[in-house]
């Protein structure tokens, strides 16, 4: 029990030293006193301090580089896939037109012409006022999709 409080405080501690070295903290005279007499904390905050020679030669010795033509090429097969994508949305609307066209078409030849006129006019005068808002949000996000 007593060994699990101990560790508990060496923990307590070692969070303690992190702050201080990310500069939250100051290193109090408590924090001092128990790095001096505990073994296992002086370690840590050892570390901890030659951590940022330790960082500085990894990244001295990292060196990445970057074929420039595989991110073209991903950025070419992106743009291919989002034409592909207009395309079947443009088809796809062609297609729905078409059959409203055939089918208003039909209904206006059978003698409902003026029946027709007026459903087009309500449609009009209450669908088409409604959808503006969505035209423009999609024409701004095209918009910022460009920038």
């Amino acid at each position: 029990m007593d060994s699990d409080k101990n560790l508990k405080n060496h923990k307590k501690i070692q969070k303690q030293l992190i702050d201080v070295y990310y500069g939250e903290k100051e290193l109090s005279g408590e924090l001092k006193a128990h790095i001096s007499a505990c073994p296992i904390c002086t370690k840590y905050w050892n570390e901890l301090k030659t951590l940022d020679s330790k960082l500085d030669v990894l990244e001295a010795g990292l060196k990445v580089e970057m074929d420039m033509s595989l991110i073209e090429t991903a950025f070419e097969e992106a743009d291919k896939i989002k034409r592909r994508k207009e395309r079947k949305e443009f088809v796809a609307f062609l297609f729905v037109a078409a059959i409203l066209l055939t089918l208003e078409s039909k209904i206006a030849l059978s003698g409902y012409g003026v029946h027709v006129i007026m459903f087009q006019l309500i449609i009009l005068v209450l669908v088409a006022p409604i959808c503006v808002p969505f035209i423009f949000s999609k024409r701004i996000k095209k918009e910022a999709e460009s920038k």
